[in-house]
């Protein structure tokens, strides 16, 4: 996990070690409901990516994952997010 800032916004990142998610995988898995596993194997509801993209997206902010099995383990998941927010009265 990490972080760094530019003047605008901050870039986040998290990793994981596990099996990694192939690139045919990689926008399934931000939609709500999906899961890489069976229903019966999947210990999630497959709507924790799917809201953390919508809640990133709505602040002007974005969200991608670096993952490629065959190459290494694990994904990263890295997104930005506004250091600053326009507010109307």
């Amino acid at each position: 996990m990490g972080v760094e800032e530019d003047a605008l916004r901050y870039h986040m990142y998290i990793e994981d070690d596990g099996p990694g998610i192939e690139n045919k995988f990689h926008k399934k898995i931000f939609e709500i409901l999906q899961t890489l596993k069976s229903r019966k194997k999947a210990k999630g509801s497959g709507m924790g990516l799917a809201i953390a993209e919508k809640i990133i997206r709505n602040n002007n902010g974005h969200i991608m994952v670096i993952s490629e099995p065959s190459e290494r383990r694990g994904a990263r998941f890295e997104f930005s997010w506004p250091r600053f927010f326009d507010c109307e009265d």
